[in-house]
């Protein structure tokens, strides 16, 4: 295995780093940018040249619905962020009087204002710096295990098409072996029941190819789904060297608790003080229809003494519950990453090992074809040594699945992957 991102040219690895941090200043761009860059690629009909999964990573992180959610998200919580910063929008009263008895009607022009918010402005702005900065952090969660997923299923892909051609060899290799099985039974040479153990085992490769065909399929379909195409071409199936990856703990469930924890903590900040029950100020403009004028400053305040201590008591109760789950979020992210790691080397030691007994018995094949053609073996042995192989190769394939699998779940806990603003600028050459 090997790390493909260490193989990049310096320019490229250069502009990796540099579109990962433009991530974290994603929040700061206008709502014009937003949109354009949540507007899809044009898709094409199909990608007909050789797909690697760092290639089919960035088609991935150009298209994929949920990257785009995630980015919008993102600058949501920074639109957000800058509106709590500022004061609450004034209202404008305007009153005309009908008199009781004697005088004329009077007419009144005010702008009011909430000064609650005052009290509770600080709080209120760490709590959306919070959630500006878990937006933030989410989209590059998401952008990593988009990213790990596309990776996933190019890998997946080529090992399946490589177990479909060898459930062909098998096919193949079986229809020989039951072929001169009924011939030797025709001519006395062999028990009947040995001919249809042989054509018993022929099913069962017919139905060994009919199933890998179609979980390729499915991985073709999983992938070309991702990738907003209609088909998929050549891939090539290159490995991560795990041991070159960045984890971080941070993941989508830990990030959707610390969000639920910002937003608890932004309705305590609201909720607990006494001036939050409703605090108004108003400096208003009077005039009567006798041309008497005067300016008035006032103050609207409720008294809290039925409800707000219970809501407060509430507010405290959620925000001590959000606070549990993103610990018990913690707990489970930072022991699933210590068994990552091992998981992806057991995968690998069971792939490797598949590996090299699938290439023993395809030399073993090699070998006894060799023998056939000096006269010195049968085709009944070289068919049975090919079907051996193709058997042993479809279960490395297999294997091999599965280590791509484990290797997902730690590339999904990278923070390498290029933000979807720029990903189309690096693949097309625009950044440096």
């Amino acid at each position: 295995m090997h790390n493909p991102i260490a193989q990049l040219s310096p320019q490229t690895a250069c502009a990796i780093t540099l579109l990962t941090a433009l991530a974290l200043a994603i929040p700061a761009c206008s709502s014009n940018d937003a949109f354009r860059s949540s507007q899809p690629a044009a898709i094409h009909a199909a990608l007909t040249e050789s797909l690697s999964p760092d290639a089919a990573a960035l088609l991935a992180l150009e298209r994929a619905p949920a990257v785009q959610a995630a980015l919008l998200r993102s600058h949501s919580a920074a639109l957000q962020a800058r509106a709590v910063a500022l004061p609450p929008d004034p209202s404008l009263a305007l009153s005309w009087g009908f008199p009781i008895g004697m005088g004329e009607n009077p007419v009144t022009a005010g702008i009011m204002g909430e000064l609650a918010w005052l009290f509770a402005r600080d709080r209120l702005v760490n709590a959306a710096n919070a959630s500006r900065e878990i937006a933030a952090e989410e989209l590059l969660a998401v952008c990593a295990s988009t990213a790990a997923e596309a990776r996933e299923l190019t890998r997946s892909l080529r090992f399946s098409r490589t177990a479909v051609e060898a459930a062909r060899a098998l096919v193949a290799a079986r229809q020989n072996i039951a072929d001169s099985d009924d011939a030797m039974v025709l001519a006395g040479e062999l028990p009947l029941a040995e001919a249809i153990e042989s054509a018993s085992e022929r099913e069962t490769a017919i139905a060994m190819e009919a199933d890998m065909r179609l979980e390729a399929h499915e991985l073709e379909r999983a992938l070309a789904s991702l990738l907003a195409v209609e088909a998929i071409g050549p891939v090539t199936a290159e490995l991560t060297d795990p041991a070159a990856l960045e984890l971080s703990t941070r993941t989508i469930d830990v990030l959707e608790a610390e969000r639920d924890r910002a937003m608890r903590a932004s309705e305590l900040a609201e909720l607990d003080s006494w001036f939050a029950s409703g605090l108004d100020g108003e400096v208003a403009y009077e005039r009567d229809m006798e041309g008497d004028k005067a300016v008035m400053i006032g103050a609207n305040i409720g008294i809290p003494i039925f409800r707000r201590g219970l809501e407060v008591q509430s507010a405290v109760a959620q925000l001590r519950a959000a606070e549990a789950t993103l610990a018990d979020a913690l707990r489970m992210a930072s022991l699933d990453a210590e068994h990552s790691l091992d998981r992806v080397k057991r995968a690998h030691e069971a792939a490797h090992a598949a590996l090299v007994g699938a290439d023993g018995l395809e030399q073993y094949a090699a070998t006894v074809h060799a023998a056939l053609e000096a006269g010195e073996s049968s085709p009944r042995a070289t068919n049975l040594a090919r079907a051996m192989a193709a058997e042993r190769r479809i279960e490395a394939m297999r294997r091999a699945i599965l280590e791509a699998d484990a290797l997902a779940v730690l590339e999904a806990r990278t923070r390498t992957a290029a933000p979807p603003t720029v990903a189309r600028a690096q693949k097309e050459g625009g950044a440096s």
